[in-house]
């Protein structure tokens, strides 16, 4: 699992490590919903590219927010 600061802020840690360190099963730990999850992987397969992709998810605090997730597949080039 990869993250940026500003996601890290948005779910309410304080760095990407805390949240990488903490968050051992994104499913279950951040989506309130844990087949939403499931659900931005199968697009992602079928796709490559999701946009607008809306999920209530827990903070560290415990709160609940709805998110909008944008994701895509960019492969390395082979040198």
């Amino acid at each position: 699992m990869s993250a940026n600061p500003a996601t890290a802020r948005i779910y309410g840690y304080s760095s990407p490590e805390e949240l990488i360190r903490t968050v051992r099963d994104i499913g279950q730990q951040l989506y309130v919903n844990p087949e939403r999850r499931a659900e931005f992987l199968r697009l992602m397969e079928e796709r490559d590219t999701v946009e607008g992709f809306e999920s209530q998810v827990y903070r560290k605090d415990g709160s609940i927010i709805w998110i909008s997730e944008n994701a895509s597949i960019h492969q390395r080039r082979k040198r």
